[in-house]
């Protein structure tokens, strides 16, 4: 199968590195007959990238970070490269002259990661979020070649996660997760 491995490396940025839940140390690479997703999150931010396809048998796979950043893309370098399985269980990457054989991460995806990306009432209290997380979607554009990386659009979602997207990439929702603190005496 062909993937798109420049939106695994531009969401490697928003993946966990070295944490206990080992299934958050990589990229998530999912197909349900329909449609295609790359999804990462380290707990904090989240994002996706989502397309519609038929090319695909239902599928899902996470690609280890190590694996992911074994790859290093160049600007003419084609961003699509092929994921296969081999007889012995593991996946293979091809791309060019090169070959990057992996074993899957065990484990499982967040299975509600889908329910974060909508918007719920507008008029609650307004929630607040750690400005400093929002570099990891910088780098996210960056990857993907965005020239104005900084032109994201955060929307407002009450106490809930807020919801980010960009112009220039739109198969790409991000969302951010609230701080988790209370004002003394409230």
């Amino acid at each position: 199968m062909i993937i798109n491995i420049r939106e695994i490396k531009a969401l490697q940025h928003l993946a966990a590195t070295k944490d206990v839940r080992h299934f958050l140390n990589g990229v998530l690479v999912k197909s349900d007959g329909k449609s295609i997703t790359y999804a990462a999150t380290d707990g904090h931010v989240m994002g996706k990238f989502q397309r519609m396809t038929d090319a695909f048998q239902p599928f899902e796979l996470i690609i280890p970070n190590e694996t992911i950043s074994d790859i290093k893309l160049t600007r003419k370098m084609d961003a699509l490269i092929s994921l296969d399985s081999n007889e012995d269980g593991e996946w293979v990457i091809s791309f060019g002259n090169y070959k990057i054989m992996f074993t899957e991460i065990d484990g499982t995806f967040p299975p509600r990661f889908e329910d974060l990306f909508t918007v719920t009432d507008p008029n609650e209290e307004p929630g607040q979020f750690d400005i400093g997380l929002t570099y990891k979607f910088l780098k996210v554009a960056k990857t993907m070649g965005v020239r104005c990386p900084g032109h994201f659009e955060m929307k407002h979602n009450g106490m809930e996660q807020a919801l980010m997207s960009h112009a220039k990439l739109p198969d790409f929702y991000g969302c951010i997760m609230p701080c988790r603190f209370r004002i003394k005496g409230s």
